[in-house]
């Protein structure tokens, strides 16, 4: 039992620490950060994509088709993110919007559940309700102005 606890802990810390990490470098490398990782996915995949094809000729199984069309389609999407850097740098924010607004949503139901309740916290949860809508679809419309602060925030949140 005690080292079931142990573990746990030790596990949490371990997380943590590392999400502390991971912000700071986030906050130190913003862009430069971002697009090292968007180019080391792109090669990856890149890589993949070759092993697929690669596999496709040697393979024997009925739906090596498959394989094949799908490391082909790979191989395009490398190409695309590869020729154009703004296609990755604006879909992070896109994305962060997305989770922002969905956590408004969820944010509304809790709301929802307050008020049936007549528990307390109507007006944090209103508030945080309207400053994730606004933050989202700021996002959502205009990625690239915030990327920058996308990044800072997401390292900040990771702390």
């Amino acid at each position: 039992m005690k080292t079931d606890k142990l573990f746990n802990v030790t596990y949490s810390l371990i997380i943590g620490l590392g999400l502390v990490f991971l912000s700071i470098l986030i906050l130190i490398g913003r862009k430069w950060l971002y697009t090292s990782v968007v180019d080391a996915f792109i090669v990856a995949i890149f890589i993949l994509s070759l092993r697929d094809i690669l596999s496709y000729f040697k393979s024997n199984k009925k739906d090596k088709n498959i394989i094949f069309l799908r490391s082909i389609i790979s191989l395009i999407f490398c190409l695309v993110f590869a020729l154009f850097k703004d296609i990755p740098l604006s879909i992070l924010p896109i994305i962060f919007g997305f989770y922002l607004l969905l956590n408004a949503a969820i944010k509304t139901i809790n709301l929802i559940l307050l008020i049936e309740n007549r528990a307390p916290g109507k007006l944090t949860e209103g508030f945080l309700i309207i400053l994730y809508l606004l933050v989202g679809l700021s996002c959502i419309f205009s990625p690239l102005k915030n990327l920058e602060a996308i990044l800072i925030i997401i390292g900040i949140y990771l702390m």
